[in-house]
């Protein structure tokens, strides 16, 4: 299976993916938030604890029942960036129940890798975890349908920024 992540921008390059039999999977939203320093209560009887991709599959919850995802946040490159990406975790004394891992980048501000929660709450553990990374321009890029839902990022304050097709295609022999 072969895919290709085009912006929306470019659709001369989308064109050309689809008369080459690519067929328009999903549309991947980019996301926005401007955080202000601000305080968000913790959730009763859980706690923040940082985390690792080593961490988050241990506990069996990066694996075959991961979102689809964009390639750049996919369980496997994810796990190949392990050394660069850091992750915080809402934890009650039973289980992980949603975790937030990033990147911060000097001048472009930190990237949203992959931001899940276990538990309906309405976005109350995601947002005590964007909370802790402070201040400043989260980035989440090429976010797909399965991944979260875009009420739930509208409701912890993000915004669209723009977006990307996704298209695939079987490779053949002829």
């Amino acid at each position: 299976r072969m895919i290709a992540e085009v912006p929306e921008t470019l659709a001369p390059a989308r064109a050309l993916f689809t008369a080459c039999a690519y067929v328009e999977e999903a549309i991947l939203a980019d996301y926005i938030l401007e955080s202000e320093s601000r305080e968000v209560g913790g959730v009763a009887g859980t706690f923040v604890i940082p985390v690792t991709i080593d961490d988050l599959t241990a506990n069996g919850l990066l694996g075959a029942d991961h979102p689809q995802t964009c390639w750049e946040r996919s369980v496997e490159t994810l796990t190949a960036r392990k050394d660069d990406i850091a992750g915080l975790a809402v934890a009650s004394d039973e289980r992980i129940e949603a975790y937030l891992l990033y990147v911060k980048h000097e001048t472009e501000g930190t990237e949203i890798m992959s931001l899940r929660s276990f538990i309906e709450d309405g976005g109350a553990r995601l947002k005590q975890l964007l909370a802790r990374l402070g201040m400043g321009t989260f980035r989440f890029p090429k976010v797909h349908p399965a991944e979260i839902s875009k009420d739930c990022l509208e409701t912890l304050g993000f915004r669209p920024a723009g977006g990307h097709r996704l298209y695939a295609a079987r490779a053949r022999s002829d």
